[in-house]
């Protein structure tokens, strides 16, 4: 997620007592792993990396997607 200006390292903010909308970072479970992800559902629902190496993943209807909660801030070191 380095286009989102998340690297290694970095601590992440997150309300989990909200609902994802179009265009959040938010983290995810899917088959089991956890993820930090841009939350897409226009023009179909995806979960996108903000880094071009990694392809986006595309859901499909019935297929089930965990979410942990919306990234609201990050921290991240100085360097």
């Amino acid at each position: 997620m380095t286009g989102a200006g998340i690297f290694d390292g970095s601590l992440l903010l997150v309300d989990s007592s909200i609902r994802p909308q179009h265009n959040d970072i938010i983290i995810a479970c899917l088959g089991g792993e956890f993820t930090v992800k841009r939350y897409v559902t226009r023009p179909r629902t995806m979960l996108l990396a903000e880094n071009p190496a990694y392809p986006p993943i595309e859901l499909y209807e019935g297929e089930e997607l965990e979410t942990f909660g919306v990234v609201k801030f990050v921290i991240n070191e100085a360097r």
